[in-house]
């Protein structure tokens, strides 16, 4: 009876495993959606990382993502979050790119997907637009200062440039309304950041930066036609020109009377206008032809990477479409700028430049002017996500460069 039973339990199995391999199987598939772009055209920086959102792709599921620009040429591109690809590598010239996206599959095998996007490559040559002949712009003069060069490049040589005595004077005409632009220095290589001018930028909260341009900036001795640098008794000059020309002014006239003035520009017009053989001017080469002067020695500048960051500044509401640099201001204690900082590394962020102003509140707290380039104005929400910092956004925006 027993082995009989042993029988039947063994038959009964075996026909519940025949019955599981031939019954359909029942279970619901997961619907996988396809990742798509969801910006047709990406604009290139050539300066810069550019950044491309996908959709419906977390970063786990990413293998690998290949960017072929051209036959012979294939793009940098990595992963490092969700939903964002950073693309590096893009030459000035292509126009359109090819993009293969290899997802991981749970089990075995892949999936592949390859979609086209376009490319629309930004270089630093340009100009960031075409203005009409009826913009005007404010700048710190008078006329031949390297603020008006700056004016030149951004806006290229069109609209009126209006000379004002001082940043402050030419931010005024910003606020209200006497210029559609006002261009200000901001920070420079040898002479660091120019204080006056950031704290200009801090106290006018109606003010955005709509645009950059990084200078390369050759400071000249400057006197009148005939002088001798060994007859120099006094020089003048703006604080960043008598900081960026100190090494050769210490070897070659060591003793001449050094005196600040309100720009490089104004220097030269004293210069100029009191008429004195034993008197010179750090400035522009191009204040020898509006001026009268005569070249004394070129490029005195302790450093021949020597260049001046300078914002164009608006009444507009910022931008914030992705460009090639973003810029915001984050109040708040030091301890916790590096939280905030890891934060940024965190999102890829780079830091460009940051400058501390003191809150004039309580001790150990200040304003930091901050700006990033591969940042998005998404990733400034996220900034703004740390209690510990109030924020204030400025703009995102191209910059320009000369060399």
């Amino acid at each position: 009876m027993k082995k009989n039973m042993t029988r039947f339990s063994v038959l009964i199995l075996i026909a519940a495993f025949v019955l599981q391999i031939s019954l359909p199987h029942t279970y619901k598939s997961k619907a996988v959606s396809k990742p798509c772009l969801n910006e047709k055209t990406i604009t290139v920086f050539t300066d810069t990382t550019s950044v491309v959102y996908l959709k419906n792709v977390r970063k786990k599921n990413i293998k690998s993502l290949v960017i072929r620009v051209d036959k012979d040429h294939i793009a940098e591109a990595t992963a490092k979050r969700k939903n964002t690809i950073k693309i590096t590598g893009i030459k000035p010239g292509q126009t359109t790119a090819k993009a293969r996206l290899v997802l991981k599959k749970k089990q075995s095998g892949r999936r592949v997907w390859t979609f086209l996007c376009n490319i629309k490559v930004k270089e630093s040559d340009q100009t960031a637009f075409i203005p009409s002949e009826s913009v005007t712009v404010s700048y710190l003069g008078p006329e031949g200062t390297y603020t008006q060069e700056a004016c030149g490049v951004f806006f290229g040589k069109k609209g009126k440039y209006e000379p004002y005595k001082t940043v402050n004077e030419a931010v005024g005409a910003l606020i209200s309304g006497n210029s559609d632009y006002a261009v200000i220095p901001q920070e420079n290589t040898i002479g660091g950041a120019v204080i006056d001018y950031v704290d200009t930028l801090i106290a006018q909260t109606d003010v955005s930066v709509v645009g950059e341009v990084e200078l390369q900036i050759s400071q000249n001795l400057l006197g009148l036609p005939g002088s001798d640098i060994d007859n120099i008794k006094t020089v003048y000059s703006h604080k960043q020109g008598i900081t960026q020309g100190k090494e050769w002014l210490e070897k070659n006239i060591p003793n001449a009377e050094v005196i600040e003035v309100s720009s490089t520009a104004e220097g030269a017009r004293r210069v100029a206008e009191e008429k004195d053989p034993t008197k010179a001017a750090i400035a522009s080469i191009t204040c020898t032809d509006i001026y009268g002067l005569e070249l004394l020695a070129g490029n005195i500048q302790n450093n021949d990477n020597n260049k001046t960051r300078f914002y164009v500044l608006s009444t507009k509401t910022p931008e914030i479409k992705y460009s090639g640099r973003m810029a915001f201001i984050a109040a708040g204690p030091a301890k916790e700028l590096p939280a905030l900082l890891s934060v940024m590394n965190d999102r890829d962020v780079t830091l460009v430049t940051i400058h501390d102003r003191p809150a004039k509140t309580i001790l150990g707290q200040y304003l930091y002017v901050m700006e990033c380039s591969g940042c998005s104005y998404r990733d400034y929400l996220e900034f703004c996500r740390d209690g510990s910092f109030e924020f204030r956004y400025l703009g995102s925006f191209d910059i320009l460069f000369t060399v």
